[in-house]
Order: structure tokens, then C-alpha cells, then sequence
């Protein structure tokens, strides 16, 4: 069982590239991608990382994924891109790579928490966001919330490896 405090601290910090930051917590369980800028290119990087850490992911565990767009500035560009943060491969092509078969895709389970900054950019992200997530077709076993707050994100997300 894990503990508040190895859910919370940081594992490893990985610079993927300047506008991306991927961050392992809980022993490598939950990874966070941090945008630090956002264009479609990033999203396209951002969407082929992910889909490479999935592939990677232990077998029989659940995909946590902190997907976070609360950077200054991000928010405000984020809806100008072709994204989905509700889903864990974040674009088309993404989801076309992770999941080559229907079969695939009803097998994947796990939690994807957004996290948005309060700000004006993150209040406009989380409405486009809910926006999305209602009207998009998502992956049956996923659960998604939308947070403001790092720490109850990753409390959420490790509420299957606490319990």
C-alpha cells in the first residue's frame, strides 16, 4: 500500500522536450505530462509519448495519467489545438496507433485527471474540456475528472492503488 507521501513526491522528472515534462509518481504507477507551451506539434509529440508509455505499461495495472494543461498560457491556446485530454492518447492518430482493434481499446482501463489552472486560460480550458468530454466518444473502462489542484489529481488517481 502506498502512502500520501509517495503518491505526492515525485519519482523521476523526465524532459521529454522544452514544452514537454513527463513526471513519474507511486514506484512508476502514475505519470504526469506537464505541457509547458502548447501547439499542434506539441500535441502531436505530447500524443506520440503517450501512446509509447502505454505501450510500455505493466500489463494488468491501470493507465493513471495526469494530463496537465494548467501552465500560464496553455490554457488559452489549448483550444485551438486538435486534443483531447479526456482521452489517454490525446489525438486521432494517437488513439489509431494505441488502439488497433476495437477489442484493444474495451480492454484498456485506468483514470485520466486534467489538470487546470483557475485562471481565466484554465477556466476556459476546463469548459472545453467538459465540452469535449460530453460529446466525445470515450474509452468505456477510463474514468476522467477535471482538478485544479496537483495533489488531490494525483490522490484521486492513486485511489485504486490505496484502497
Amino acid at each position: 500500500m502506498l502512502s500520501s507521501a509517495n503518491i505526492l513526491t515525485p519519482e523521476s522528472i523526465d524532459e521529454v522536450s522544452s514544452s514537454i515534462r513527463r513526471t513519474w509518481y507511486a514506484a512508476r504507477r502514475i505519470v504526469a505530462y506537464e505541457l509547458l507551451d502548447i501547439s499542434q506539434a506539441i500535441v502531436n509529440e505530447w500524443a506520440e509519448l503517450a501512446v509509447q508509455t502505454i505501450k510500455a505499461w505493466t500489463p494488468g495495472l491501470p493507465y493513471l495519467a495526469l494530463h496537465d494543461v494548467s501552465n500560464p498560457g496553455v490554457g488559452m491556446k489549448y483550444g485551438w489545438v486538435h486534443a483531447n485530454l479526456t482521452h489517454p492518447a490525446i489525438t486521432q492518430f494517437g488513439r489509431a496507433r494505441l488502439f488497433a482493434a476495437a477489442e484493444d481499446e474495451e480492454q484498456f482501463y485506468g483514470r485520466v485527471a486534467m489538470l487546470i489552472s483557475l485562471r481565466q486560460s484554465g477556466k476556459l480550458t476546463g469548459v472545453v474540456a467538459a465540452r469535449h468530454k460530453a460529446r466525445t466518444e470515450t474509452v468505456p473502462n477510463l474514468q476522467h475528472k477535471i482538478v485544479s489542484d496537483r495533489a488531490r489529481a494525483l490522490q484521486w488517481l492513486a485511489e485504486p492503488l490505496t484502497s
